[in-house]
């Protein structure tokens, strides 16, 4: 059933339901008479070009739906394939191409300071799409490098810098804290033994 035979049938029975209105009384039920017509100026109705629903005709107004006229039968031969296991997975959100375009020239941005927002429902498909896009264009993309600032002994106020491959600088200040945890124990011990004057 179309969406313009769904909503003639609904029309219909919204008529038929106006047409039943009653009043009750104290016993029972009886048949009010239709409301009373207001004098007022007739305006022209706009005839529209809507067609008389077959599907509403054959089944006429006050006659429900049958299960099998409210579903949707698909031939499986219609595809050119047995099961869906046969199929490749999508990696694109579907009906979604603007957005991918958008996303991907983004991503391919080279410069500073922009952002990407995604949103949407849960489960898909943004996160995945990203990481995608991301994995393409890590190989085009310049290695990322630490940069450390450290203590400058002979100018106090100007640190001085250090350029560590990318994920070194976590390292290297671990074992600077290492350093510090052996140089804090050791010294003081080794200044209190006995041979030293």
């Amino acid at each position: 059933m179309s969406v313009e035979e769904y909503r003639d049938f609904v029309e219909s029975r919204m008529a038929v339901e106006r047409g039943k209105r009653t009043v009750r009384k104290k016993r029972g039920t009886k048949k009010a008479a239709p409301p009373a017509k207001k004098k007022t100026k007739k305006v022209a109705k706009k005839k529209t070009s809507r067609k008389k629903s077959p599907l509403l005709k054959r089944i006429g107004p006050k006659a429900g739906l049958k299960a099998s006229e409210l579903s949707r039968t698909i031939v499986p031969g219609r595809f050119p394939f047995g099961s869906t296991a046969e199929l490749e997975p999508l990696n694109d959100i579907v009906g979604q191409d603007r957005a991918l375009k958008a996303l991907s020239l983004g991503v391919r941005l080279g410069a500073s300071g922009y952002n990407i927002y995604v949103s949407g429902v849960a489960g898909t498909g943004k996160t995945s799409t990203v990481r995608r896009l991301l994995d393409q264009i890590r190989p085009n993309c310049p290695m990322l490098k630490d940069y450390i600032y450290v203590y400058n002994f002979h100018v106090p106020n100007e640190p001085m810098l250090i350029t560590l491959p990318a994920k070194m600088g976590r390292v290297f200040a671990g074992k600077m804290e290492r350093l510090l945890q052996v140089v804090r124990e050791e010294i003081p011990s080794t200044l209190e033994g006995e041979g030293i004057l």
